[in-house]
């Protein structure tokens, strides 16, 4: 797999997480969830992470990719900080 470098190699991560989990979304505005509660499912998530390596320098750009694919949730307006 490709390591992220730019934001050019963020939806190759997108596509592969959400291949992995229904659950895998943004959350508002500025955060997103890659956990799944099956643990068979959450381990392979966590191996793509790996292998994508570091990627708190696109942070945005995940959350951005991930609404842009439909995979987001908003916060109710009493849960936002």
């Amino acid at each position: 797999m490709t390591k992220l470098k730019t934001p050019a190699d963020v939806p190759a991560l997108v596509d592969a997480l959400i291949a992995e989990s229904p659950d895998v979304a943004a959350i508002g505005d500025d955060s997103y969830c890659v956990v799944d509660l099956d643990e068979e499912v959450n381990a392979r998530i966590q191996k793509i992470l790996n292998d994508f390596g570091p990627r708190d320098h696109l942070f945005f750009d995940i959350i951005d990719r991930l609404k842009a694919k439909g995979r987001d949730y908003v916060l109710p307006e009493n849960m936002r900080h």
